[in-house]
């Protein structure tokens, strides 16, 4: 009887006490903040409203058909976020194309875009714009208006720059063809 009692008692005084045992129990430690995390908390993370984003986006391709043909296309980019995450921007650009003749396209348009956040220092930052284009080819020359998507992500190795890589997609609105390609951007933001 006396077993029962004490047995009773131990196992009355577990099931009572384990509450406030638990209640004592440390929490686990919350997992320690990134590199990016003292930036982020003061709003210096990519796409916070007001800042502006410098980049440049660089294409090369290679066309092999007879004679073959290699372009360079740069197009340095200004971009404002009006708000957090959502930008509007202007695009200039100059593609060369060697061959006979050889071609050179001249683009100007305006952009718009939204970052989207995936990790603690990727992000996705489609953009879709309205551009201008000329191209000249000898004394050949031609103008079409064209709709551009590009879709870059990209990687923040550090505080205030940028790399990434993405497919684009060109659509002729009037004049000049469709293209898409995959294309590289680098840049920074104030």
């Amino acid at each position: 009887m006396k077993v029962k009692i004490v047995g009773s008692l131990t196992l009355l005084s577990i099931v009572l006490g384990a509450p406030a045992v638990l209640a004592q129990t440390p929490e686990a430690a919350p997992a320690s903040p990134g590199p990016f995390a003292a930036w982020a908390a003061r709003g210096g993370n990519f796409g916070a409203a007001g800042q502006f984003a410098i980049s440049g986006e660089l294409e090369l391709s290679v066309v092999k058909q007879r004679g073959g043909s290699t372009t360079l296309n740069i197009q340095p980019a200004l971009d404002y976020f009006i708000a957090t995450n959502i930008s509007v921007g202007g695009v200039v650009g100059l593609a060369v194309t060697s061959g006979s003749p050889g071609v050179t396209r001249v683009l100007i348009g305006g952009r718009a875009g939204y970052n989207l956040a995936i990790a603690e220092r990727i992000t996705l930052w489609p953009t879709a714009g309205l551009f201008f284009e000329h191209d000249s080819a000898g004394t050949v020359s031609g103008s079409s208006t064209l709709l551009r998507i590009v879709a870059p992500f990209l990687f923040h190795p550090v505080q205030h720059l940028f790399v990434g890589f993405g497919p684009f997609v060109e659509l002729g609105l009037s004049g000049g063809g469709d293209r898409f390609g995959l294309q590289s951007v680098v840049g920074g933001w104030i």
